[in-house]
C-alpha cells in the first residue's frame, strides 16, 4: 500500500481549492494550501489549510516538499524563495499567464512552425499590412483570457468592418484611416494580431479543441482531456459556447473520413515539452486548436492555468476525475523522487 504523501497547492489566498479532495483520497496525498504570508521561513514551516479527508482544517506543518502552483500570474517571487529551500523543478507551473507573443515566438521557430498563425506585437501600422494578404485578422490582448476583448477587423468591397463578439460588426468604416482611429481607442501595445482562421463548423456553428496536457505519476507529458467547444450561432469565438462535446466527437462529425484526434494529441504533447523547455518547470498546459475549413490545423494559443472544471460539462466522471488527479499525482511524484 502506498504510503501518503503531503503536497502543496500554492496560492495567493488562505482559502480552500475545492476538486481535488476525492482524488487526493485515492492517491494517498495530504493536501495543503500554502499562501506566502504564512509561511515561517525560518523554521521552514506554514500555517497551511489542510485537508484532513472531511474538511479543511488550518494547522502549523512542515513545509511540503512539492507544490503546484495555483497563482495566475508570471512567476511568483515566493517561488524562488522556495526553490532555495525544496530544491529546483519541486514547484511545477512557475509561469501560468502566458504572453502569446512570447509563445507565438517559441512555436514559431520549433518544429510545430506549420502549425502556427501568422501573429505580431499590435501596431497600427502592420493591420493595413495584414488586411491587403488576409482580408481578416485578430486582435486580442497579449495575456488575455476568457475571450475578453478579441475583436475581428474585416475588409470588403463595402470598407472595414469591425466586431466585438458577433458576426456582425459593430461598426463600419469607409476608410482605413477611420477604422485605426477606433482601433487605437479600443486597444494598445499590449495586444497582438493575428491572421483570422474561418474555422471549420459543426451544423453552422464554429468549433474549436481544447487539449489538456499534464504530466503523470511519472512525469512523462500525457493528454488527458480533449473538448470542442460548439460556439453561439452569432460568434466568431468559442469561449462562450453553445455546447461542450468530446474533441473526438468533433473531428468525426467534422472530417469523418481523416483521424485528426491522433494528430492533435502528439501536437499538444510537442507543444508541451517545447513549452516547458523555455519558460521552466511545468506540469499541466492547455491547447486551443483550430481547424479550418480543408481540416488544417492550427495551433491558436497555449494556456498556463487550464480550466478543469469544463470537463464536467462532458458528463464523463472518468475524465473528470483523471483530469483533477493528474497534477496530484505528478506533485506525489516529484515529492518522493
Amino acid at each position: 500500500m502506498k504510503t501518503t504523501v503531503t503536497v502543496g497547492l500554492l496560492a495567493p489566498f488562505f482559502a480552500p481549492i475545492t476538486g481535488y479532495e476525492e482524488v487526493a483520497r485515492d492517491l494517498r496525498v495530504n493536501l495543503v494550501v500554502v499562501t506566502p504570508k504564512k509561511i515561517h521561513w525560518m523554521t521552514r514551516k506554514v500555517e497551511g489549510l489542510v485537508w484532513n479527508g472531511r474538511s479543511w482544517d488550518s494547522q502549523l506543518v512542515s513545509l511540503p516538499k512539492a507544490m503546484y502552483n495555483r497563482f495566475y500570474s508570471s512567476k511568483p517571487q515566493v517561488i524562488c524563495s522556495l526553490e532555495k529551500i525544496l530544491g529546483q523543478k519541486q514547484i511545477f507551473n512557475h509561469i501560468t499567464r502566458f504572453d502569446k507573443v512570447k509563445l507565438h515566438d517559441i512555436l514559431v521557430n520549433s518544429e510545430l512552425s506549420p502549425f502556427i498563425p501568422p501573429s505580431e506585437p499590435y501596431n497600427p501600422q502592420k493591420v493595413p499590412r495584414y488586411l491587403e494578404k488576409y482580408d481578416a485578422l485578430i486582435v486580442k490582448p497579449r495575456r488575455g483570457h476568457l475571450g475578453y476583448k478579441v475583436l475581428l477587423v474585416r475588409r470588403d468591397d463595402h470598407g472595414y468592418h469591425l466586431h466585438q463578439g458577433s458576426k456582425f460588426p459593430t461598426s463600419s468604416y469607409s476608410s482605413l484611416e477611420e477604422l485605426l482611429v477606433k482601433l487605437n481607442e479600443l486597444v494598445s501595445s499590449d495586444y497582438l494580431l493575428q491572421k483570422f482562421i474561418p474555422f471549420a463548423t459543426l451544423e453552422g456553428r464554429i468549433f474549436d479543441l481544447r487539449s489538456l496536457v499534464q504530466k503523470d505519476e511519472r512525469g512523462f507529458w500525457t493528454v488527458t482531456g480533449l473538448i470542442s467547444r460548439v460556439a453561439l450561432s452569432y460568434s466568431y469565438i468559442t469561449n462562450i459556447s453553445q455546447a461542450i462535446i468530446p474533441g473526438e466527437t468533433a473531428l468525426k462529425q467534422a472530417f469523418p473520413h481523416a483521424d485528426l484526434a491522433k494528430t492533435v494529441k502528439e501536437i499538444s504533447i510537442k507543444g508541451a515539452q517545447i513549452a516547458e523547455q523555455s519558460l521552466g518547470s511545468l506540469g499541466e498546459i492547455s491547447i486551443d486548436f483550430a481547424l479550418d475549413k480543408q481540416g488544417k490545423i492550427w495551433i491558436i494559443e497555449l494556456n498556463g492555468k487550464p480550466m478543469k472544471a469544463i470537463f464536467k460539462e462532458l458528463g464523463d466522471l472518468d475524465v473528470l476525475k483523471r483530469v483533477y488527479q493528474a497534477p496530484l499525482a505528478y506533485a506525489r511524484y516529484l515529492a518522493t523522487t
